[in-house]
């Protein structure tokens, strides 16, 4: 997350801290422990990386989701390349499949209250799990885990 320090352990589907999308949302059939214990023994290996900022664009179905592109670079498509491959061993379905690897964009969405600008820098040097749903409630959202990068 980019606003680390301004992360609630919930919070509303609306209200996203300001973060870059690694990997899209996905479902399991494996326990949320087995996905924390393949998560932090992958985070160990990842090195953190630097990032710039781009152009604005709109995405969703509907293209009226603003979001910041980062640019894209060797470095964060082999991170979310890591993720994935770590991910493959729990088998998870993934949202939208077809965004996923060669087609992933990577992007901060903006924010009602913040966002990134065109040219900024940002260090990435960790990840967070949330869960997409809180007591059955599907716009309520749950930090489960943010996992720092020990490599670099």
């Amino acid at each position: 997350m980019i606003e680390e320090n301004h992360i609630q352990p919930e919070f509303e589907s609306s209200d996203w801290p300001l973060h870059i999308t690694l990997v899209g949302n996905f479902l399991l059939d494996k326990t949320e422990g087995e996905l924390i214990v393949r998560l932090g023994n992958t985070a160990v290996n990842i090195e953190s990386i630097d990032v710039r900022i781009g152009d604005d664009t709109l995405f969703g179905p509907s293209e009226d989701i603003p979001v910041s592109l980062v640019e894209e670079s060797t470095e964060i498509m082999n991170l979310q390349r890591q993720l994935v491959d770590s991910l493959s061993a729990l088998d998870p379905k993934y949202y939208t499949p077809e965004i996923v690897l060669d087609r992933y964009r990577p992007h901060v969405t903006i924010q009602k209250s913040a966002r990134l600008n065109k040219g900024q820098s940002v260090n990435v040097n960790n990840m967070t799990l949330v869960g997409l749903s809180l007591n059955g409630d599907p716009n309520k959202r749950r930090v489960i885990k943010t996992f720092n990068f020990n490599k670099g």
